[in-house]
């Protein structure tokens, strides 16, 4: 069992303690989506936790696809959990919004992280 983490902060349960989910696939994927949002290198204890799709606005607009796509793979690595496709669509204000479909036990899930 996980905790739940929204922004980076635990969530509680309001009896003292943390929530947690007891179904695995939840959990695996909530841990994914960590992966995708947090900056690798950012966290000191695990320097390789999270990925680089912080960084895709810098990439020339033609290369922004296969950029994430590398970088969602190097993320989601530790999980066990298979890339199938990324898309990247830029929402204004310099916000870039990437979605990340995984494959977990033969079941398509898509993943959104706007950076």
């Amino acid at each position: 069992m996980d905790g739940y983490l929204v922004d980076g902060d635990y969530v509680y349960d309001g009896a003292g303690g943390v929530k947690v989910s007891g179904d695995e696939r939840d959990a695996l994927l909530r841990r994914c989506l960590d992966r995708l949002k947090a900056r690798r290198g950012g966290c000191m204890l695990e320097p390789e936790f999270g990925s680089k799709l912080w960084t895709i606005g810098r990439e020339d607009r033609r290369g922004r696809e296969s950029a994430a796509m590398r970088y969602a793979s190097e993320a989601l690595e530790p999980e066990g959990v298979e890339v199938r496709g990324v898309s990247v669509v830029e929402t204004g204000a310099g916000a870039v919004q990437v979605s990340v479909t995984v494959e977990i036990d033969g079941d398509s899930r898509v993943l959104t992280v706007t950076v």
